[in-house]
């Protein structure tokens, strides 16, 4: 799930800055599913408009009487709740995510 195979620039930086450290930061290809259980805050891109990109801060996801909300930190509109399904039609199911032993929540070692 972590695209090892193409490494930018801007990515070996960061490597670089973990080395010596226990965290690790990837890009993680995944579902709906997988960004319910993936670490947060994860960066990711949506679609802004046809052509423009735009990149946001997913900071947790949480069910209410309207259905499930994608809180999303947006350098243009601060923070805000989005409808799940809406956000699912933006994004394009990858992130970019810090973590220790796994990004994933449930597959930590206790």
């Amino acid at each position: 799930f972590l695209a090892d195979e193409k490494v930018t620039k801007g990515e070996m930086e960061e490597y670089r800055k973990l080395a010596g450290t226990p965290w690790k930061v990837g890009i993680v290809h995944m579902d709906e599913a997988g960004l319910r259980r993936v670490r947060k805050p994860i960066i990711i891109d949506t679609r802004l408009e046809r052509y423009v990109n735009h990149s946001v801060t997913v900071l947790k996801i949480e069910e209410d009487t309207h259905g499930t909300l994608v809180w999303v930190g947006d350098p243009l509109a601060g923070v805000t709740p989005t409808r799940m399904d809406k956000f699912l039609a933006n994004w394009w199911k990858t992130g970019v995510v810090m973590y220790k032993e796994s990004p994933f929540e449930d597959n930590d070692a206790k």
